[in-house]
């Protein structure tokens, strides 16, 4: 058996200071073979939540980090391998990850979310950093990673990466992404988004086991939802669990400075979707319960993170 994990730890933003120790443990408590990570904050070698995440681990984990704005810069103007070999020069020789995490939510505060959404605004995440930084990234902390991270531009500034990894004598093909959340016309966004996805493993169908996960900013009831099981994929939480996906993995109570001034209403978003010849043996939620301490606002991350064990048939 193995286990998968895919958690939104909601970037720096919103008492990072505070929540960063308990949501690390979170992390480490699962003990994931393989991680997907969104809203990640993405330094170099020193700096970034995804150096935190992999100091968790030993020995130390395999990292893979995409930066989602980065990668549409390099890959639209210099191609896939001058394009990997600038992003780790960058991040190697500038830690932009420290300018975002003392610098957006001090600047932006209650309007963070505003200002991102509005495309007369933008520029300004542009002038401190945020978009450089921003991305996912996956963790393998067991295993054999056979090939480097392949990356799919989806639109509006979202990725999908995937890696094959070896795993008790088998071969996975595991993708994580980020879906937009773009307000406008968001559900044909995502739909269109997971189409895309889902035409790319299909180009793999040669790998029998494919396992899709991350934050889809996604309903059950919605389209890319939809697109997803059309296409042969399970979610895990819903096979286990009567074909029911959980009430909520967002929001959870965490509230901070860069908190939207309404709290949203309760939603499933995040998901593990599963393809070929998988058993899911549990799955359940993490990182929705209160930081100790006794402040009901402080949470690990905005998001509850999925987590599914499973084996192959």
């Amino acid at each position: 058996m193995f286990k998968v994990a895919t958690y939104n730890i909601r970037f720096t933003l919103d008492r990072w200071n505070l929540r960063r120790p308990f949501c690390l443990k979170t992390i480490k408590d699962v003990d994931a073979d393989i991680y997907g990570f969104q809203e990640v904050n993405i330094g170099g070698r020193l700096i970034g939540q995804n150096v935190d995440i992999a100091q968790q681990f030993e020995p130390r984990p395999y990292v893979e980090a995409s930066a989602s704005f980065l990668w549409y810069f390099y890959l639209g103007i210099f191609g896939a391998r001058l394009g990997r070999a600038l992003n780790a020069a960058l991040f190697f020789l500038f830690d932009l990850a420290a300018l975002c995490a003392t610098l957006i939510e001090t600047v932006f505060g209650s309007y963070t979310e505003t200002i991102f959404y509005d495309k007369r605004l933008q520029p300004l995440f542009l002038l401190l950093g945020a978009p450089w930084t921003f991305g996912i990234a996956m963790v393998a902390t067991k295993g054999h990673v056979m090939s480097p991270q392949q990356i799919l531009r989806l639109g509006h500034y979202r990725v999908v990466q995937r890696s094959l990894i070896a795993l008790h004598g088998k071969v996975v093909l595991v993708a994580n992404t980020h879906l937009s959340s773009d307000p406008e016309g968001s559900d044909e966004i995502r739909r269109r988004q997971a189409e895309a996805i889902v035409a790319w493993m299909d180009g793999a169908r040669h790998i029998p086991y494919h396992i899709i996960m991350g934050d889809f900013n996604t309903r059950p009831n919605e389209p890319a939802y939809h697109v997803l099981r059309n296409a042969g994929f399970v979610s895990a939480y819903a096979t286990v669990h009567i074909d029911q996906e959980p009430r909520c993995t967002y929001p959870t109570g965490l509230r901070g400075p860069a908190s939207p001034a309404v709290i949203e209403e309760a939603k499933c978003l995040d998901y593990i979707w599963i393809r070929g010849a998988i058993e899911v043996v549990r799955a359940g939620l993490f990182g929705d319960e209160m930081c100790p301490g006794g402040d009901p606002e402080l949470y690990p991350s905005d998001h509850a993170g999925v987590e599914a064990t499973l084996k192959f048939l």
